[in-house]
């Protein structure tokens, strides 16, 4: 993949005003009602991601006006490169097979009174998906769909889906990589941006950002480039960690809204009650009781036998 030829300075600016986590108020208590369809969406990111931490200097730069930007973008640029680099030695993985599943479980608990549905149930086709998550490389993939970019306030258009008209979206966008100290040694990380939008209107109603990592993972990039199997099973560790923390934000939400819904409890499994009679015939006592009585001969109800008379 090519990188995007966009000027450094504009690419610094819009990144730079992601470092801060900008979170909306509480979700409104009419945002979801009760048993409204809720499609559940997770889309990957295109690649690994690799950030390298700041140096104090770089650091430093970032607050001078005019220079901090140019530092920004020429970071963004090495992050890429190196990005897609560690690429080339991975498997080809579908992270959202494996996270889908646990994100489903995690928000079955979360206190959600809509419904909650699969891509395939909302009527949404595997092909508008891939439309949904399309990205020139993981940067592009970046500014589109993980960050708040001004400069695309509806990155991904459900509206256009008449079939999602009266629907919520649930949308987690789910970012996979490493974070390095620039000395070689990798760190493991997934991060997960969720997003509650209105179809209709693509208005974003909640959002929010969780991040896990695996310290004790940390190997140099040489050793995951080696073995990529062993850096895939640590990033399929993370995940319910991660679907965990993402839920369970979701529902503090819902509780401050006024809108959470207790989850109902299984209903427990029928058993099927005989009667007195039946259980007392097919325990095992009246089923000896049946048998040794078949097999006892009473005694007979004619007089006695007389002794004969002796003669003299």
């Amino acid at each position: 993949m090519g990188s995007i030829k966009r000027p450094a300075a504009a690419l610094g600016a819009i990144l730079l005003g992601a470092c801060v986590s900008l979170e909306r108020t509480p979700m409104s208590k009419g945002a979801v009602e009760i048993g409204q369809r809720t499609a559940v969406l997770v889309f990957p990111s295109p690649g690994p991601e690799i950030i390298e931490l700041d140096t104090k200097i770089e650091t430093a730069a970032k607050f001078v006006p005019g220079i901090g930007l140019v530092v920004q973008g020429a970071q963004n640029e090495r992050d890429l490169a190196a990005s897609q680099d560690l690429q080339k030695y991975l498997p080809k993985w579908r992270a959202q097979e494996t996270f889908y599943p646990l994100l489903m479980k995690e928000l079955g608990t979360s206190g959600h009174p809509g419904r909650l549905l699969s891509a395939e149930e909302a009527g949404i086709t595997p092909a508008a998906l891939h439309e949904f998550n399309q990205a020139e490389n993981l940067l592009d993939w970046r500014l589109r769909y993980y960050i708040q970019n001004p400069n695309r306030p509806v990155p991904r258009n459900y509206s256009k889906l008449l079939s999602l008209d009266d629907a919520l979206i649930l949308e987690v966008n789910l970012a996979w990589g490493v974070n390095t100290d620039g000395e070689g040694n990798a760190t493991p990380a997934l991060s997960g941006v969720i997003k509650l939008v209105r179809a209709n209107t693509m208005r974003t109603l909640w959002r929010h950002e969780e991040t896990v990592d695996n310290k004790e993972g940390t190997k140099t990039l040489y050793e995951f480039k080696a073995q990529p199997q062993d850096l895939i099973s640590k990033y399929e560790e993370m995940m319910p960690d991660l679907a965990a923390k993402l839920a369970q934000s979701y529902s503090k939400n819902l509780k401050e809204a006024g809108i959470f819904s207790a989850p109902q409890p299984e209903p427990a499994p029928e058993v099927a009650v005989s009667s007195p009679t039946a259980v007392a015939a097919s325990s095992p006592t009246a089923v000896i009781t049946e048998i040794s009585t078949q097999n006892y001969a009473a005694p007979s109800s004619s007089p006695a036998a007389t002794t004969p008379e002796t003669r003299h």
